[in-house]
């Protein structure tokens, strides 16, 4: 921990060309390439017209080409291909000559064209994206079968960058603070010539203007070689704060020797001390605690045009992105004044993955173009590896392409966990990041503790902070109440956090449901598809929500708002109660009062070969019967299920659970305020039920037909509906299932009491098979498992269609096998 104290405390900071975001000055010219493009599948002849920046609609292998123009008089021109970010791996050419790889998604590059590539008048452009996740070589890996897919395409933007033939090159300022006042510029530049004219004799303008515009400095370099050096003195400079983002100005003008100009270069730069002091961050020599979010930054459109001033007005400071933002969004942080944490792609990446070449050559030209990037930004202060490497060991970070600060960086690194056991000696970070989404019993105090114990120089944040598995995680049935208490649960800990001593910062986690394209289980605002999961984003008539104002108030130094709330009553779960002696009251009444039901049901359960015969000999079932022993066992089951979800409603693993269930994202949204409303939801499963036990009936008269039997549809539906009469013993635990969900025991009881019924309702459907239309046992069974199969592969193919989740096996394989 010595070595990173001393290298810390080397104040001299640095800035290249490429973090100015390729300026456009009136030398200096930017042709954009988004708009329509003709992409084709790799194995398909067909052309289709996409836009850029967008999405590819599969995870495939797509070509994707377009035309466009280089006017004439920038024939003479040097000329750069920069991509912000395509999605994955990619190989691009143009004019069909080889320009370069894209290792990684989300990776902003640039690609030095060599004369020749561009000509005059029409170019083409062509792209191969390899669109799938892999979890061999693709960066980011694809972190699971229950996380979609990130976008796929060029889903930022692409341009051709063009300078003149004698421009400048390779701009660079570095700066030294002294005294936290006086500033020390370093400016240095190459200048190159394409022509016969050279530079001799001409010189260099350097401006350096205020926040407010005014020149602080302003004088000539004359140009005797091929690059060009000079220092220059800020008396009373003031330094970068989130509070004050004070950025100067630096433009470099390049003439030659009549004074003509050639080319003009500028950018911004915020002086700032940003490092680590026993624990904690320093910020210009003053303790800074970090009070901010973490966001997926998935949507090509980033987080929206207004991100950077929600940041501002929620009160936060710091923004963790867990895969890298666009890189606007640093210049947005650098003038209105937050921090960036930015994650390299390495989310959830499985430990042996890092055993493999081709996987660590990319993560570090990743790295390289990723620091050329961001690394004069004030805003950016360091990067992490993501969460989840708990359990990883030291085989892990001898892997870990990412070094110790060295003099040349300005940069802090971190790695995540989800459990706070690091099982390493040596913790070769600067700062360390604890996810607390994934701790259903979580006590961070002592996790804070114990690393403290073992690394008392590595500051500790929370990178992850969510409510679902907090302390004094409540279980309601009101919607309203439910997100006050999870809004003043989250309030209450990340208060404790960051008056805890020994936390450096806090970071809520905003997420809205990954995909960004769904309503959660745990959002009662089910009209509402923006909404961060937790609620941390505005509604759609944009009030904050309340999550958001309990951030606000706290970020911002004000209270709650508002007293903490008293448990209400769980009237939610008395409608199973009034459902249950519903059907209770139902059955008996019919079961008592007329004996051909009472008969008939009896001897379903005493003499079922009498039953099976009445139904071969033909004999008619009163129609009325049958339905309400169908329905007394429907409203059985869908009282039991009903409970169920409303026991797990507040459950995300639940939530992702049910995303991957569901072929159609419309029916989750006309689900999820059932859930919340238990006694209009039993009504819908027992419908639904119904459904169920009549389709099993037409399966029944289907397979008779397809083997030469004769079974008529009336009979079939009573054998099935007089069978699921079983599950009308189920009723008195339904009633209560919803109280005694919550206790493990009782819960594993009635999953084994309900697949012991199914198993009897299985066993009798195929003894009624077996009578009724003559078949050994072993025919009915294979009859029976070809249908079960036939339907099965009906519902696996429309799942594929939805989720394509056959790409995913493999990387659940890979999974197991590494044994996370």
């Amino acid at each position: 921990m010595c070595l990173l104290t001393v290298v810390l405390m080397f104040m001299e900071f640095s800035t290249a060309a490429a973090a100015s975001g390729f300026p456009e000055t009136a030398a200096r010219k930017r042709l954009s390439l988004a708009g329509s493009w003709q992409a084709r599948e790799k194995k398909s002849p067909r052309w289709f017209a996409v836009r850029v920046p967008g999405r590819l609609p599969a995870a495939k292998v797509y070509f994707l080409k377009r035309e466009f123009q280089i006017p004439a008089h920038l024939k003479d021109y040097r000329f750069t291909l920069v991509v912000d970010g395509i999605n994955f791996k990619s190989t691009i050419k143009i004019n069909n000559q080889y320009v370069g790889d894209v290792p990684a998604g989300y990776e902003a590059l640039s690609f030095k064209m060599e004369p020749g590539i561009l000509h005059g008048g029409k170019n083409q452009i062509f792209i191969e994206i390899d669109a799938a996740q892999n979890f061999k070589y693709s960066l980011p890996v694809k972190g699971g079968l229950l996380e979609p897919e990130l976008p796929r395409g060029i889903i930022r933007a692409i341009y051709i960058y063009a300078v003149p033939p004698v421009s400048l090159l390779k701009p660079a300022i570095t700066y030294r603070i002294q005294n936290l006042s006086r500033i020390k510029l370093n400016i240095g530049a190459d200048v190159v010539s394409e022509t016969s004219a050279g530079t001799a004799g001409g010189k260099i303008t350097v401006r350096i203007e205020s926040p407010e515009g005014i020149a602080l400095f302003s004088g000539d370099v004359p140009v005797v070689s091929g690059h060009v050096q000079t220092t220059i003195h800020i008396p009373a400079g003031r330094l970068w704060t989130p509070r004050f983002p004070v950025l100067y100005r630096v433009v470099l003008t390049l003439k030659n020797e009549a004074g003509q100009i050639l080319d003009t270069w500028f950018t911004t730069v915020g002086f700032r001390e940003f490092r680590v002091e026993n624990g904690h961050f320093v910020l210009n020599r003053k303790p800074l605690k970090l009070k901010g979010i973490t966001v997926f930054p998935k949507d090509f459109r980033q987080s929206g045009p207004d991100f950077g001033n929600w940041v501002k007005k929620l009160g936060a400071n710091a923004v963790l992105f867990i895969y890298p933002p666009a890189p606007e969004m640093f210049r947005e942080a650098d003038s209105l004044g937050f921090f960036i944490f930015s994650g390299l792609p390495l989310w959830n990446s499985p430990a042996d993955v890092w055993g493999n070449e081709v996987f660590l050559d990319n993560v570090s030209q990743f790295k390289k173009e990723f620091l050329e990037n961001v690394q004069n930004h004030p805003s950016f202060c360091g990067f992490t590896a993501g969460v989840g490497n708990d359990g990883l060991g030291k085989d892990y970070f001898r892997f870990f392409p990412v070094k110790k600060p060295s003099k040349e960086k300005h940069f802090l690194t971190g790695a995540g966990f989800r459990t706070g056991t690091v099982e390493t000696k040596s913790y070769p970070f600067d700062w360390v990041g604890f996810d607390l989404t994934n701790w259903v019993k979580p006590d961070w105090k002592k996790a804070v503790t114990h690393f403290r114990e073992r690394f008392p120089a590595v500051p500790i944040i929370f990178s992850q902070v969510s409510v679902p598995f907090l302390k004094e995680h409540n279980r309601t049935e009101d919607q309203i109440r439910f997100e006050k208490r999870q809004g003043y649960t989250l309030w209450k800990t990340v208060r404790e956090m960051l008056d805890s001593p020994d936390v450096a910062g806090c970071f809520v986690f905003t997420d809205r449901d990954y995909q960004g394209m769904y309503p959660t289980f745990l959002n009662p605002y089910v009209k509402d598809r923006r909404l961060f999961r937790m609620g941390l984003e505005s509604n759609s008539n944009a009030s904050p929500r309340l999550s958001w104002k309990m951030i606000h108030d706290l970020y911002t130094g004000n209270g709650p708002g508002f007293a903490e709330f008293v448990q209400n009553r769980d009237s939610g779960k008395t409608a199973f109660l009034l459902w249950g002696f519903a059907v209770i009251i139902f059955f008996l009444y019919f079961l008592k009062g007329n004996k051909r039901i009472s008969g008939n049901f009896v001897r379903v359960f005493a003499r079922p070969k009498g039953f099976y015969m009445e139904l071969q000999s033909g004999r008619k079932i009163a129609w009325g019967h049958s339905l309400i022993i169908n329905f007394s066992a429907s409203a059985a089951l869908a009282i039991l299920t009903a409970s169920l979800f409303f026991s797990a409603k507040e459950s995300i693993l639940f939530d992702f659970f049910m995303t991957q269930l569901l072929f159609f994202r419309g029916l989750k949204t006309q689900l999820i305020p059932l859930v919340w409303n238990p006694a209009v939801f039993v009504l819908v499963l027992t419908f639904f039920f119904f459904l169920f036990f009549s389709l099993l009936a037409v399966v029944l008269q289907t397979a008779a037909v397809m083997t030469g039997r004769s079974l008529k549809l009336r009979n079939a539906l009573a054998l099935v509906y007089w069978l699921s009469g079983v599950f009308i013993f189920l009723v008195p635990i339904a009633m209560v299932s919803a109280r005694i969900w919550v206790y493990p025991v009782l819960k594993y009881l009635i999953f084994g009491l309900v697949l012991i019924l199914f198993l009897w309702f299985v066993y009798r459907i195929l003894k009624g098979m077996t009578v009724i239309l003559h078949y050994s046992p072993g025919i009915t069974a294979l009859v029976m498992t070809g249908m079960a199969g036939l339907v099965l592969g009906i519902l696996l193919w429309l799942y594929q269609v939805h989720s394509n989740f056959l790409p995913y096996l493999g990387y659940i394989f890979h999974v197991w096998k590494a044994g996370i």
